[in-house]
């Protein structure tokens, strides 16, 4: 749980763009 939080922190910090490749990268 605390990974997934991290993630969506910092895909909210992150570019729209940057975010999702980001956040994909997170989920894999």
């Amino acid at each position: 749980m605390k990974r997934n939080l991290n993630c969506a922190i910092y895909t909210r910090v992150s570019t729209d763009g940057q975010a999702e490749v980001e956040f994909n990268s997170c989920e894999a």
